[in-house]
């Protein structure tokens, strides 16, 4: 047995009090004796040591034994074990309700008064170690912006889980036990099913996406499904709405820039970080003569600097490349040898974390 766990011990008659406390004594614990349900409730509240209470169920005039454990369970969890001198199933009935850890007849014995408490500490410990776990699950669950569900194979919701704040589309009150086809169209219904037969014979996770009203407005999840046991899936369900419309902004924006580089009138072109075309608009093309093609991965100077000012064209590419843009009129080549005067605008510019100079080469008369 551990030594020296400390009890408080209720019993309204002093005598039996001592014997009992005198046996316990013996067996290593350290014990309180109070006996009324007023002064135990008070003592929990004040006293965090105190790890089990014995309390006997009629304590006499005041707060009854029962009465007193369900104002210490509002202080703080801890085992209780209740002592009666009847066995009678209505004293058990008045502490059916309680949260209690045993339940022993006075003179049965002090194997059965000592083994009850050994007991009523081995599952006291037991239910905490579960709470820690179920707290910890739950503030896991809590931290995933994911709606879960338990769906049976006929697709009739048996549990979920919703963070706070996400939309469901029945009330939560009706989740459980709502059938697929309450929540969508006959064919998408379908295709749910058919993804959970596939997952539960195969094994294999399922992927999909689908669309939703929910309060008026589309919604767009992302679906993904495991197998729970051979006739239940968890399905796993995150709204992916405002990252697709923010993708399909980007490619809007994306598409109208491209149309504009590829369009522009003036020529352009992107170089990556070691001044090597990435991409060149057709003015450019027209202006010096070169297709994309051609141009693809060489150095912007052995393309369009004269000789004579390839160091001025490395001095422009090293200033770009350490931040600054620069303006300047100078003359290029074009592919045919011949000279054009031009206004040079470089600028460094990042796309997708990768650094580029865009440049633009405009011809002055």
């Amino acid at each position: 047995m551990p030594t020296q766990k400390r009890i408080l011990l209720v019993e309204d008659e002093a005598v039996i009090a001592l014997a009992e406390a005198r046996v316990l004594k013996n067996a290593g614990y350290d014990v309180q004796i109070l006996h009324t349900g007023e002064d135990s409730v008070e003592a929990v509240r004040s006293d965090p040591s105190i790890e089990l209470v014995l309390m006997d169920i009629d304590l006499g005039t005041g707060l009854s034994g029962p009465e007193a454990a369900s104002r210490m369970l509002e202080v703080r969890s801890l085992p209780i074990v209740f002592l009666t001198s009847h066995s009678e199933r209505e004293m058990v009935d008045k502490v059916r309700n309680i949260t209690r850890y045993g339940y022993v007849v006075k003179n049965s014995g002090n194997f059965v008064l000592l083994s009850s408490i050994e007991m009523a500490f081995e599952l006291f410990m037991a239910h905490e170690e579960a709470r820690r776990h179920f707290q910890k699950k739950e503030a896991m669950l809590q931290a995933i912006p994911d709606l879960m569900f338990t769906v049976d194979r006929d697709g009739t919701i048996r549990d979920y889980h919703a963070p706070q704040g996400v939309g469901l589309a029945v009330p939560a009150d009706r989740v459980v036990g709502t059938h697929l086809r309450d929540i969508f169209s006959p064919e998408e219904t379908a295709r749910h099913l058919a993804l959970y037969r596939t997952c539960l014979e195969t094994g294999e996770v399922q992927v999909n996406a689908y669309e939703l009203q929910v309060d008026g407005k589309r919604q767009i999840y992302e679906l993904r499904i495991a197998r729970q046991n051979e006739n239940q899936v968890l399905a796993v369900i995150r709204n992916i709405t405002e990252r697709v419309e923010a993708e399909s902004e980007l490619r809007r924006i994306k598409a109208h820039y491209e149309y504009l580089f590829d369009h522009a009138p003036v020529p352009i072109t992107l170089l990556d970080e070691n001044d090597r075309v990435v991409r060149l608009n057709s003015s450019f093309s027209q202006t010096f003569g070169y297709s994309q093609e051609e141009a693809f991965g060489r150095p912007i100077n052995d393309l369009v600097v004269p000789p004579e000012l390839i160091e001025e064209g490395l001095e422009l590419t090293r200033r770009v490349a350490e931040g600054e843009s620069i303006y300047r009129i100078s003359t290029r080549c074009r592919k045919d040898g011949n000279p054009v005067r031009v206004s040079i605008i470089a600028a460094p510019i990042e796309l997708d974390g990768d650094f580029f100079i865009y440049a633009i080469y405009q011809p002055v008369g």
